[in-house]
């Protein structure tokens, strides 16, 4: 016996079934025996001389065009495409909307919604994180439609994906990485930052903002909101796990947007991120306006650009110069308190850029001394520790961002 349709179908059986659901689902949709009969009464041919032209038994032209026939091999397939003068991909999705019944493509189209959600998705470690309750697929297809504000399953990271990859000029193999960066870019979407772009106040903030890593409880928003004044989005948004982003840089409506991430839980960490970001910010707008985003997780670029992004941050927390002073007393806590105070500059910031240093030099000897003296990032409020999957939708969790970016009184 030959290849049957079925078996034949498997290779374009994503694009065959949502084919052969709409024709389902159209009352008015023709179907494959009746054009087969209305083509024989076009070209007046008899029902013998109809099935001496398809090269098969008569009795086997009449099943088919009763609607008897549950199985067509490769060979008739393109024998009636001819006969029809229509594409092989026509006869396949009119004979499956003809001969199977509608409950039989519903379970077809589970597969092929779960298949889809192991394609895209990594359902265990999505559990894990307290996006999805459980590994049943129907539940998974309902919260990533409304997470998302998606129409179908189908259109997840349809469009955004092809935003930035396409111009990024890049794939994302890891899912959870592309659920986290789509889950941050279509809030800056949601936000969508009424603010103009304004560089120069950009430069100035990002020189400012040493003297706020003072301020535990209020300096991030007040940063954060300062910038969102200049145009620039600010968003946290937690790690994932086993991945090592400390943050990233997005071009949305043509406006940088920041999304910093609590990779190591320390406060310092957080500013210094901050900085690197807008860095990139000031220093590669160019660059990222043709890359669309630019994730920073530690490892070094072809450009270079991660180097000057780093130094331009540690410099403007404390200069080299400055640093290289308190160093030489950083076993004596008063003295760095006291320096720290001086430069207005939290102190554990001092300690993080020491055993940061250290550690550029594999020594982790400074970790180890003096991870006590850096402050956690706990000390922040709690709405700067969001992980926005916990949330029922992004548009919740954008406007939420929003509302804390640019109201004062949320604290």
């Amino acid at each position: 016996m030959g290849t049957t349709i079925n078996e034949a179908a498997g290779d374009t059986s994503s694009a065959l079934m949502g084919e052969v659901l709409r024709l389902l689902a159209a009352s008015d949709t023709p179907t494959l025996a009746s054009l087969i009969e209305k083509r024989r009464e076009e070209l007046q041919l008899s029902t013998k001389a109809a099935s001496e032209i398809l090269g098969m038994p008569r009795s086997s032209y009449e099943r088919l065009v009763t609607g008897v026939l549950q199985k067509l091999d490769v060979l008739t397939v393109y024998k009636l495409a001819h006969f029809l003068d229509t594409r092989i991909e026509d006869i396949m999705q009119l004979f499956a909307a003809s001969a199977m019944p509608p409950e039989d493509f519903k379970a077809v189209e589970k597969v092929k919604e779960a298949s889809f959600i192991a394609k895209n998705f990594d359902v265990e470690k999505l559990r894990k994180i307290g996006f999805i309750k459980s590994a049943d697929y129907e539940h998974i297809k309902e919260r990533i439609i409304e997470y998302f504000g998606l129409s179908s399953l189908y259109e997840y990271g349809v469009e955004t994906a092809a935003i930035l990859f396409s111009r990024a000029r890049t794939t994302v193999e890891d899912k959870m990485m592309k659920f986290w960066i789509l889950s941050a870019y279509q809030q800056f979407q949601r936000i969508n930052n009424p603010h103009p772009f304004n560089p120069e106040r950009v430069e100035q903030l990002a020189m400012q903002a040493r003297q706020y890593t003072r301020k535990e409880k209020t300096g991030l928003l007040t940063v954060m909101r300062a910038l969102d004044e200049a145009g620039v989005t600010v968003i946290t948004q937690r790690a994932l796990p086993n991945t090592s982003v400390h943050g990233a840089t997005f071009i949305v409506n043509k406006k940088p947007c920041i999304v910093l991430t609590d990779h190591f839980k320390r406060y310092p960490t957080l500013w210094f991120t901050l900085l690197h970001e807008l860095a990139h910010i000031i220093f590669h707008m160019d660059k990222l306006a043709t890359m669309k985003f630019h994730i920073s997780d530690g490892v070094e670029d072809l450009f270079l650009i991660e180097a000057q992004a780093d130094k331009f941050a540690k410099q403007l927390l404390l200069s080299r110069q400055k640093f290289d002073y308190i160093k030489n007393y950083i076993n004596i806590e008063s003295f760095v308190t006291t320096y720290a105070e001086q430069n207005n500059i939290h102190p554990s910031v001092i300690y993080w850029l020491y055993a940061q240093e250290l550690r550029e030099q594999n020594d982790d000897s400074g970790w180890r001394y003096f991870s006590r003296y850096i402050t956690m990032s706990d000390v922040c409020p709690a709405q700067l520790h969001s992980a926005p999957w916990l949330a029922k939708s992004i548009v919740e969790e954008a406007d939420k961002n929003k509302a804390l970016i640019s109201n004062p009184s949320q604290i």
